[in-house]
């Protein structure tokens, strides 16, 4: 029987709330989770999107790496269409977040979260954004012991650098800008991504060079 009454509740279980609750049951703490996106991978509810507001099982026996599969593409352009920023039931429209300036937001619902997407972003929020707001009862500070138990368990680090960020580094850096080294970001500056996806290491391997192959000319293909 679900009860009414629980200890905490964690709203949203992207890649920090599933690790907020695990630490919270294993301190004897009754704990709610509550996510409004899809449950990949999931036998209860194997048509996420077609069949929004499904309750799904947290045990690991319904969970199906064959169905992950088949719910799951390599093609991004279906991903965006699935990877949303907003509930299960894309009829709803996106979630609204307003912020200054121009930018994008790549984060999508759902369990897991943001982590589900292939970029694995996860850095900290700005400092100003909670304690300039007023309406949080907690400062930055606060939270800086939470995010730090987070990101050791998630095994949060810099992301690796790609021809594209060596170009974006070497802009800003001539820009004037300042390569910050911190977590906590207080001041104007640039900095590889704070990333969850895991590093390659020496049980990841493949026998022999690891290489691409030879793609001919334009010219030659045809």
């Amino acid at each position: 029987m679900v009860s009414n009454e629980y200890d905490a509740v964690i709203v949203g279980a992207g890649g920090d709330g599933p690790v907020a609750a695990w630490k919270l049951a294993e301190a004897g703490l009754s704990v709610l989770v509550l996510e409004a996106g899809p449950f990949h991978g999931n036998e209860q509810w194997p048509k996420p999107h077609e069949e929004p507001g499904g309750e799904a099982s947290a045990s690991v026996e319904d969970l199906s790496g064959e169905l992950l599969d088949e719910q799951f593409t390599t093609r991004e352009s279906e991903m965006v269409n699935k990877l949303v920023f907003g509930p299960a039931d894309h009829e709803r429209g996106f979630y609204v977040r307003k912020f200054p300036g121009d930018g994008a937001i790549l984060q999508c619902s759902g369990v897991g979260g943001t982590t589900l997407h292939y970029t694995g972003n996860h850095p900290r929020a700005y400092p100003a954004s909670i304690d300039e707001q007023g309406h949080w009862p907690l400062d930055y500070a606060d939270r800086v012991p939470c995010y730090r138990e987070i990101e050791e368990v998630c095994e949060v680090a810099p992301a690796p650098v790609t021809a594209k960020e060596e170009l974006f580094f070497q802009g800003a850096e001539a820009a004037g800008w300042d390569l910050l080294d911190v977590k906590n970001v207080t001041e104007p500056g640039y900095r590889p991504q704070p990333n969850t996806i895991r590093q390659p290491d020496g049980k990841l391997h493949v026998d022999g060079d690891f290489t691409y192959p030879e793609v001919g000319s334009r010219s030659q293909r045809k």
